[in-house]
């Protein structure tokens, strides 16, 4: 006579049957009987569950105070049974966490254990059993699934990755991958007690986070719902999101051109609701997911697509109501989503109203903040997908405050990311910003230029400054032809002082650089002939970790910017008359074949000097130690 399993190994707080099971061989049995004895310290019986082979019960009770068990049976009548049969079922309650604790046959009258055939024994020997109660915690996990019917349902089983971070550390003790039960339930087990930042993600879903405190047995964590739309899983509800829905909308499961990743409530179907589901959260990221983290991921995209600012520059007066219009540009290039993220000062001028175009009719987001300087307009097609040159938007402002020029800069950086897609891939090549003057009618009136061509060094050739291309200088030959050519090789050699290239900065002046080999720095040299005038310098779009750094006409350092990662880099001083040196390097050596983002903003201070605004929000400075 045996426990079965031998070993059972459970968790605190967990319940598991074991059986007592008869190995007769060839020997016939008519009557059994199994006294066990068990520390009540860590177990308790639930119950008792008689087997059929001995049909007729002579003793069926436990007591969970003195840790005993007394179970007999027997048959009256052949065919007698012989071979292995189970006697009793008993099912337990681990209470307390041990190495082992032992189930144990007792042998002493009259709670023996035995086996009997034609009134003699006929027990060879008995085999005790052994329960290991681990002190682990048990998640008992549940999540919402947005857009499934009202559960239990089929199609609240879903995939899930789940992950257990400890706070402070950045990699996960734990990762499971699972499936949900039709109620959207799953349990995670083999936990060691303690804190845990929780993170819960399906394939196209937004990630949430909990942070639980688990203790040794049971824990339950509702995880809430799970947002919808995050089709190519990069744990943000954006354009390309869109664009993937928009690519197999009115598919189904075994038609071509189906894409389950779009199929957010799981029905085999991408349809309007789909849509729904993702224009409820189109705009938002998940929990817990760092910007440094997304670009880490991203590889660089270049497409042939422009958003542009129409007019590039708008001279107004305080209190006039004026429009600009946001253009896509994308030549023969098919569109079926754009969005653009400005930002703006609300010091200078205010949005009144925003009014969507035409050639995308599905509006996604379409709001703005004049606390926050914020504008996020997002449209998209799901047929008829537009190209050539179109509104995506007009913005209509209130001058506010005279200002020498104030930019309408388009945002990158999930979730405020001006993209522009199509399939699911972006095709945004690059955005041309704005700039807004504002002057008093009584003043003498400054033409300020429309944005041209500016030379460059280069016999033949020109550079069109305000123009940020995703990977791409744009080089314009004296022929109507432009012809892209990768990067700005040919700034090099700009290594040393010496070789630094000449720029000439003036509102939002934008240039392309790269850093690439491990001994590259990249030198640029400016003048200032004003006797005061105040200069913004960012470095963004970073491949890896660089650092900025600003140096005056005896070369020595003044200003310098060391965030960390792919943080960017900003500097803002003021500046007297001189020739003043930028430099660019990697902060550890790396070095990428794909290009930053130099942006130079040099203006005099106007009068007062309060109401110059850099080109951006900068937060000013990084990481500086020079006191300014």
């Amino acid at each position: 006579m045996a426990v079965i399993p031998v070993t059972t190994t459970v968790n605190i707080s967990q319940t598991f049957s074991v059986n007592v099971q008869v190995q007769a061989g060839a020997q016939q049995v008519d009557g059994a009987s199994a006294y066990l004895d068990f520390n009540p310290t860590y177990l308790q019986v639930i119950s008792l569950s008689p087997g059929t082979t001995l049909p007729i019960i002579l003793q069926n009770s436990y007591n969970n105070a003195t840790g005993r068990i007394d179970f007999a049976a027997g048959n009256l009548t052949p065919p007698h049974p012989d071979g292995t049969f189970t006697l009793v079922t008993i099912t337990f309650a681990a209470q307390a966490p041990t190495s082992g604790t032992p189930l144990a046959f007792n042998s002493i009258p009259p709670r023996k254990s035995d086996a009997t055939f034609g009134g003699a024994s006929v027990l060879n020997h008995t085999e005790d059993g052994m329960a290991v109660i681990a002190n682990d915690a048990i998640l008992y996990g549940s999540v919402i699934l947005q857009g499934r019917p009202t559960p239990p349902n089929p199609r609240w089983a879903t995939n899930l990755t789940v992950s257990l971070t400890e706070p402070g550390e950045g990699l996960p003790r734990y990762s499971f991958t699972l499936t949900t039960d039709d109620r959207g339930h799953f349990t995670l087990r083999g936990i060691q007690p303690g804190t845990y930042e929780v993170r819960v993600k399906n394939s196209h879903t937004l990630q949430n986070k909990v942070t639980v405190t688990l203790v040794g047995g049971n824990n339950a964590v509702d995880f809430g719902a799970l947002r919808e739309g995050d089709a190519n899983n990069d744990n943000f509800v954006t354009l390309l999101d869109f664009s993937i829905l928009a690519s197999t909308f009115g598919k189904c499961q075994d038609t071509a051109g189906y894409d389950d990743r779009a199929d957010f409530n799981e029905d085999q179907c991408v349809s309007l609701l789909d849509f729904s589901l993702l224009a409820s959260n189109f705009g938002q990221a998940g929990q817990t997911r760092s910007q440094a983290q997304r670009l880490a991921e991203l590889e660089l995209e270049i497409g042939s697509v422009l958003l542009v600012i129409d007019p590039p520059v708008a001279t107004v007066t305080p209190g006039q109501v004026f429009t600009l219009t946001v253009q896509v540009q994308a030549g023969t290039q098919q569109v079926d989503g754009a969005q653009a993220s400005l930002d703006f000062s609300p010091a200078f001028v205010r949005v009144q109203r925003l009014t969507a175009g035409t050639a995308l009719p599905l509006i996604l987001l379409n709001q703005f903040n004049n606390t926050a300087g914020t504008i996020d307009h997002a449209a998209g097609a799901l047929a008829d997908f537009p190209s050539g040159t179109f509104v995506l938007v007009q913005i209509q402002f209130e001058a506010l405050a005279e200002t020498a020029g104030t930019p309408l800069a388009f945002h990158f950086g999930l979730p405020r990311d001006s993209d522009v897609a199509f399939g699911g891939v972006s095709v945004l090549g690059g955005t041309s910003n704005g700039a807004i003057v504002v002057q008093s009618p009584t003043a003498t009136p400054t033409p300020t230029p429309t944005p041209t061509l500016t030379p460059t060094a280069m016999p033949g050739f020109h550079i069109y400054l305000p123009l940020i291309m995703k990977g791409w200088l744009i080089w314009v030959p004296d022929t109507p032809t432009p012809t892209p050519t990768p990067f700005d090789y040919y700034w090099e050699p700009n290594d040393t002082f010496e070789q630094a290239t000449m720029i000439t900065p003036t509102m939002n002046s934008t240039y392309i650089g790269v850093i690439s080999t491990a001994t590259d720095v990249d030198f640029y040299q400016f003048g200032v002939t004003a006797a005061s005038a105040q200069v913004y310098i960012s470095l963004n779009h970073l491949p890896l970790d660089y650092d900025l750094y600003l140096y005056d006409g005896t070369r020595t350092l003044i200003d310098y910017s060391i965030n960390g990662g792919l943080a960017n880099e900003y500097i803002t001083r003021t500046l007297t008359s001189g020739l003043y040196y930028i430099k660019i390097s990697s902060a550890s050596g790396g070095y990428d074949y794909r290009p930053y983002t130099l942006q130079v903003t040099l203006v005099p201070p106007p009068s007062p000097a309060a109401l110059l605004t850099p080109p951006r929000a900068m937060p000013g400075g990084g990481n500086r130690k020079d006191g300014a």
